[in-house]
């Protein structure tokens, strides 16, 4: 995975129109991908979307990244909070 040098975003597009940027990036050992953190215009943030995400610094090469839009959070568990402890069987 390219490091961003400049610290700046990746821009995210739909058909060459940018929709949006990424601002972080990190491959989940768990799921066995790459995630990626993205604020997208309202109307292409519909589930399932195929968008590209370029990766690189701006004069530089830029390497584009084929991703799909997901639900956040990611995960599907529940939160922490909302699990009853004393309902965990003690050893």
């Amino acid at each position: 995975m390219p490091l961003r040098r400049s610290g700046g975003r990746w821009h995210t597009q739909i058909n060459g129109r940018e929709i949006g940027y990424s601002s972080g990036t990190i491959y989940s050992s768990s799921f066995r991908e790459f995630l990626s953190l993205d604020c997208l215009d309202i109307a292409a943030s519909k589930l399932g979307n195929d968008v590209t995400v370029q990766w690189g610094d701006y004069g530089g090469p830029i390497k584009n990244m084929r991703a799909t839009v997901a639900r956040f959070p990611y995960l599907t568990e529940g939160r922490n909070s909302d699990i009853d402890v004393k309902a965990i069987p003690a050893r």
